[in-house]
C-alpha cells in the first residue's frame, strides 16, 4: 500500500504539502499539486474515505499492540517487527499505535502494563492472550466497551473478539507428523519433546494433531509413551539427555514448543553419533544456521510477518470502514523449511 511519506519522496515535497493537496487546502503551486495528484494516480493511492471518516469524527483512532518481548520469545521479533512497520503505515492515515511489551505473563509484571493500556483509552487491541486470566479479562472490558480486539498467536474461540490471526496447530501437527514419516521412511521410533508449557494450547493442539496423524496413517512408526512427551525446562536439558540414553532406538523428535531453540542442539548432542531426524516449529535466525548444518532436518514456518500486520489492518478496516473479517479465524500458511530452501 502507497503512503504519504512515499508520494512525497517521489514528488520531492514534503508529507504537509502532500496532506495539503489531499484535502485541497491552499499553499502549493498548481504544477507541484498537479504532479503529487499524478503520483497518487500511478500509485493508485485512495486515503480519501479513511481521512473524511476521521475527519468528521473528529477522531484520532488509537491502536494497542500488546507483545511478549525477552530471550525467551525470540519468535515473537519478526511479528513486533512487522507491526511496527505496519504502524508508519498506519500513521500516515492519522491513525496512532501504541506498543506494549512484556517480559513476563506473571500477574505483578502485566498489572502495570494492563493499567497503562487501559489509561490510554484505546480504540483497539491485538494481542495474544496465551490463555492468561489478566489479558482475557483485558480482552472483555474492551468487548465492554464496544471496542474490537484481535488475537493473533494464540486464539480463545470462547472470548469476546473480532477474530483470530494465526496458527492452526492442530494442523501443524499433522503436518509434522507426516515429515517425521517422511524422513525416516515411515518406519521408526519417535518422541515428542516440549518445554514446559502445562498452559500453553498451541502445544496440546499441536500435539493431537501429531498423535492422531500418525495413529491413523503411519502403522510402522512407535510413538514413544503413547505421546507423552518428554518436558525440559529453561537452560535445564538433563531430561532430554535421559530420553536417548534410555531410548537408543529412537529415530525422530518432533519438538513442538522449542523455547529458545538451544534445545534442537541439545538433542542432536545427546543422540551422539545415532542417525536422528529433528523436526520443530518456527524460522528464526538460529534455525537458519541449525538447518544450514544439518542440526534440525525441517521446521514449520507460521508467517509471523502476517501475524504482525494483518491484525492492524483489520482493526482500522473494522474501526473506520465498519467492515468485518472474511472470517473469524484467518490462518496463517504452514510454510516447510529444509536445509535446501533458507
Amino acid at each position: 500500500m502507497a503512503t504519504i511519506k512515499e508520494i512525497a519522496r517521489l514528488a520531492g515535497v514534503s508529507r504537509g504539502t502532500v496532506d495539503r493537496v489531499l484535502n485541497n487546502r491552499p499553499g502549493v503551486k498548481p504544477e507541484t499539486a498537479q504532479a503529487v495528484r499524478n503520483i497518487m494516480e500511478e500509485l493508485n493511492y485512495r486515503p480519501n474515505l479513511a481521512g473524511k471518516i476521521l475527519a468528521a469524527g473528529k477522531q484520532r483512532l488509537r491502536l494497542g499492540f500488546l507483545i511478549p518481548d525477552g530471550p525467551e520469545f525470540i519468535f515473537y521479533q519478526d511479528i513486533l517487527r512487522s507491526a511496527r512497520k505496519k504502524a508508519a503505515e498506519l500513521e500516515d492515515l492519522g491513525i496512532e499505535v501504541l506498543f506494549y511489551l512484556i517480559s513476563s505473563l506473571a500477574p505483578q509484571a502485566l498489572a502495570p502494563v494492563l493499567e497503562q493500556i487501559q489509561a490510554d483509552e484505546l480504540s483497539g487491541l491485538a494481542l495474544n492472550p496465551s490463555g492468561n486470566p489478566q489479558l482475557l479479562a483485558l480482552a472483555r472490558s474492551f468487548a465492554d466497551r464496544h471496542a474490537p480486539v484481535v488475537f493473533y498467536n494464540m486464539d480463545e474461540p470462547g472470548e469476546p473478539r473480532l477474530c483470530y490471526v494465526g496458527c492452526d496447530y492442530r494442523k501443524a501437527g499433522h503436518v509434522a507428523a507426516g515429515l517425521c514419516a517422511m524422513a525416516i521412511g515411515g518406519v521408526g521410533t519417535v518422541a515428542m519433546i516440549t518445554i514446559f508449557t502445562a498452559t500453553v494450547p498451541s502445544f496440546a493442539e499441536r500435539a493431537d494433531g501429531f498423535i492422531s496423524e500418525l495413529r491413523q496413517n503411519y502403522p510402522g512408526i512407535h510413538l514413544l509413551n503413547g505421546g507423552a512427551p518428554t518436558v525440559f525446562f529453561h537452560n535445564d536439558y538433563s531430561a532430554v539427555h535421559q530420553l536417548f540414553r534410555d531410548h537408543p532406538e529412537l529415530s525422530a523428535v518432533y519438538i513442538v514448543n522449542p523455547g529458545d531453540f538451544s534445545v534442537c542442539r541439545e538433542a542432536k548432542r545427546a543422540a551422539g553419533d545415532r542417525p536422528l531426524r529433528i523436526i520443530t516449529n518456527d524460522l528464526v535466525p538460529a534455525q537458519r544456521e541449525m538447518l544450514r548444518e544439518g542440526v534440525i532436518t525441517a521446521t514449520l514456518g507460521q508467517q509471523p510477518e502476517l501475524q504482525g500486520s494483518l491484525p492492524l489492518q483489520l482493526l482500522y478496516e473494522a474501526l473506520v470502514y465498519g467492515t468485518a473479517p472474511s472470517s473469524s479465524c484467518l490462518y496463517t500458511q504452514l510454510n516447510i523449511y529444509l536445509p535446501q530452501n533458507v
